[in-house]
């Protein structure tokens, strides 16, 4: 069973998104050999060189890198306004942009948005209800929720759950080598995970975006 729909290739080395890809060849291949590993891509660096020489390295190589991106970056934003690596991650550069300015704007109401509660849906709220509940406050407060809801969003949209695995989960898999050089890797376990943390997650996330959507023009203060 091979991992490509699972593993976020973003957070992958250049050598094990290579194999996950080649993995999902089509192409005829004969085995060459098969190994049972203690858990998936456990072999990648196997024969890695220490931390003190590769910092050796590939320190002037860092800072090279990072004196050229600083020039990059500062010469899009006067060319273009913005760093295009914004544009290459739109969903993180909106919403740093966008978190500390709600929580600020949270953190300073005065007022709620008039069509968060109609007269007929302030009447049902109170009805037959002896109450000294205000209507500017009840709406402060429902204001505060749809807000708190809108944050978490931004924030934890590309911070999920992980599934969770059966009990007494096998991590081993089998490591199998192609006569082409390509590499799969099939779990020993084939038990289904439990992805329902990862579902509710997504779904809390999507309410909080589709707040952000339905109330975009009522943010300011």
């Amino acid at each position: 069973m091979v991992f490509d729909m699972i593993l976020n290739k973003k957070l992958l080395s250049k050598e094990l998104t290579k194999r996950v890809e080649e993995g999902t060849s089509k192409r005829n291949r004969t085995v060459v050999a098969e190994k049972i590993l203690d858990r998936m891509f456990s072999d990648i660096g196997e024969s890695k060189i220490s931390r003190f020489e590769l910092w050796f390295r590939l320190k002037p190589y860092w800072w090279f890198r990072d004196v050229k991106y600083w020039f990059r970056r500062n010469l899009q934003k006067w060319t273009t306004g913005f760093p295009h690596e914004e544009s290459l991650d739109f969903r993180y550069a909106c919403g740093k942009f966008v978190v500390p300015r709600l929580k600020h704007m949270k953190a300073n109401l005065y007022g709620y948005p008039s069509c968060l509660i109609s007269d007929e849906e302030w009447e049902k709220i109170t009805a037959g209800k002896n109450s000294q509940l205000k209507r500017d406050e009840y709406g402060i407060q429902e204001w505060n929720k749809i807000l708190d809801k809108i944050v978490w969003s931004f924030e934890n949209h590309d911070n999920g759950p992980s599934p969770t695995m059966p009990e007494n989960y096998d991590p081993r898999c089998k490591m199998i080598t192609y006569d082409d050089g390509v590499v799969e890797y099939e779990c020993l376990d084939d038990r289904p995970w439990d992805w329902t943390v990862c579902e509710a997650h997504d779904k809390k996330v999507q309410e909080g975006l589709e707040l952000f959507a339905k109330h975009y023009t009522n943010l300011w203060s």
